[in-house]
C-alpha cells in the first residue's frame, strides 16, 4: 500500500523524488475544475484543493540550537 503524504500535497514520496507529482498534481486539479464546473453548488464558495507542487523539502531538517536567552522565563 503507498502512503500519500498530505505535506506533499497527497502524492508519495517516491512519485515526489522522480518528479512524476507536476504530472499528476496537474491532472488531479483539472479533473477538480471539471468536477466544480459540473456541480458549482457542491463546492459553494470554496477554492478547489491547492494543486501546486512543493518545494523541495528534507525529511528531517537540522534545526538550529536554542539560545539561553529565549529559553530564559521572564
Amino acid at each position: 500500500m503507498e502512503h500519500k503524504h498530505s505535506q506533499l500535497r497527497f502524492v508519495t514520496p517516491n512519485e515526489r523524488h522522480m518528479g512524476e507529482d507536476k504530472v499528476i498534481l496537474a491532472n488531479r486539479k483539472q479533473t477538480i475544475e471539471s468536477a466544480k464546473a459540473l456541480n458549482p453548488a457542491r463546492w459553494g464558495s470554496r477554492e478547489v484543493r491547492d494543486c501546486t507542487p512543493v518545494p523541495p523539502t528534507t525529511l528531517n531538517p537540522v534545526k538550529e540550537p536554542k539560545s539561553i536567552d529565549k529559553m530564559r522565563v521572564a
